[in-house]
C-alpha cells in the first residue's frame, strides 16, 4: 500500500484530529475492522476491538494527567509510516 497523494478530506481530518488529541471516542465508529495502529517505539495494535482497548486504557491514564497541545500534526490517512510520511 502507498501512501496517499490527494488531499485528505475534512472528514477524514476531523476524525484524524480527534484520534491525534486523544478524543479517541469521536474516531472509534470511523475505524475499519482491520485497523493497524503502530507506535513508533512501542505496541503495535492490529484490529479495531484491540486499537479501541489500547485507547480506553489511554484515556484512563490521561484521566489524571494535564495535556497541552500546542502544534497539532496529523498525517495523511493510508500512510504506512509515520515519521516522515509521504514525499
Amino acid at each position: 500500500m502507498s501512501p496517499r497523494t490527494e488531499p485528505m478530506s475534512d472528514h477524514t481530518r476531523a476524525v484524524a484530529e480527534a484520534f491525534s488529541g486523544h478524543r479517541f471516542r469521536e474516531a472509534y465508529d470511523h475505524l475499519d475492522p482491520d485497523v493497524l495502529w503502530v507506535n513508533i517505539g512501542g505496541p503495535r495494535f492490529a484490529g479495531k476491538e484491540a486499537v479501541v482497548e489500547a485507547c480506553e486504557g489511554t484515556l484512563t491514564g490521561l484521566a489524571t494527567t494535564a495535556t497541552a497541545f500546542t502544534r497539532p500534526t496529523v498525517s495523511r490517512a493510508g500512510c504506512r509510516r509515520t515519521s516522515p510520511c509521504g514525499p
